[in-house]
C-alpha cells in the first residue's frame, strides 16, 4: 500500500499542476463510505483464484451514483495523501477488501473514460491495483486497451500530457498484476493471456520478461 500511495501522490501532483492551468478545481466535499452497487453488470463475474475472466460489462450496466460520488471525493483528496496518512490508507484498504465486481467495472470505466477528470482516472486505477484478485480482469482490460488521443502529441502539449497520463495508468495496472503474478497462479495466468494483446511495446516486453523470470524459478 505504501508504494502505491507514493506513486499516486506523484501522478496526482503532476496532473494537478497541469489541470490547474486548464480547468477549475473542485473542492473536496465530506468523505462518504461507498454503498455496494445495486445491480452488477450482467456478465461481470467475481475473479476467483482459479479463473481467468475475459468478459466485459454489458452495455446496460448502470454506474452506482453513491460509488461515483465516493470516487470523486476521494480523488479530490489526492494532494493530501502521504505514506503516513493512516486513516486514508485504512479507508482504502477497507474498500478494496470488499470491492464488488460491479464496483470494479465502474472503476475500470472511470479509468478508461476520456471525459473523466485526471485525478479520478488515476485514483480508479490505483484502487484496482490494490484490489487483489477482485480486479484481475479489470487490470487485464486496462493494460490491453489502446491509448487513444485525438490531440497532437507535440512537446508540452495537452495531447502529450494526456498520452503520458494514459500510459502511466496502464503501467500502474501492469506493475500491480506483475507483482501478484509472482506468487499467485491466477494472476500469472491473466498476465500470460494479456501479453499478446498489450499494444505498448515497452510494457509488453516488461511483462514477458517478468513472466519468463517467474517460470524459471
Amino acid at each position: 500500500m505504501k508504494k502505491w500511495l507514493i506513486i499516486l501522490v506523484v501522478l496526482g501532483v503532476a496532473m494537478a499542476v497541469y489541470w490547474r492551468k486548464h480547468s477549475v478545481m473542485v473542492l473536496p466535499g465530506p468523505l462518504v463510505t461507498p454503498e455496494p452497487a445495486a445491480t452488477p453488470p450482467d456478465n461481470a463475474t467475481h475473479a476467483g483464484p482459479n479463473s481467468v475472466l475475459d468478459t466485459v460489462p454489458s452495455s446496460n450496466a448502470r454506474p452506482d451514483p453513491a460509488f461515483a460520488k465516493w470516487i470523486h471525493e476521494e480523488a479530490n483528496q489526492i494532494e493530501q495523501l502521504t505514506p503516513n496518512s493512516a486513516a486514508i490508507r485504512q479507508r482504502l484498504v477497507d474498500v478494496t477488501r470488499s470491492l464488488t465486481p460491479a464496483q470494479a467495472w465502474q472503476l475500470f470505466a472511470t479509468a478508461r473514460s476520456p471525459g473523466a477528470p485526471a485525478k479520478e482516472k488515476i485514483f480508479a486505477a490505483f484502487v484496482l491495483a490494490e484490489a487483489g484478485d477482485r480486479a484481475n480482469v479489470q487490470l487485464q482490460q486496462l493494460i490491453t486497451a489502446p491509448v487513444i488521443t485525438t490531440a497532437p502529441q507535440e512537446p508540452h502539449s495537452e495531447g502529450e500530457m494526456k498520452g503520458i497520463q494514459e500510459r502511466s495508468l496502464r503501467l500502474m495496472a501492469l506493475e500491480a498484476l506483475i507483482g501478484r503474478a509472482e506468487h499467485d497462479p491466477a494472476a500469472r495466468e491473466v498476465l500470460e493471456h494479456s501479453i499478446p494483446n498489450i499494444p505498448d511495446t515497452y510494457m509488453k516486453q516488461l511483462a514477458q520478461r517478468r513472466l519468463d523470470e517467474f517460470k524459471r524459478h
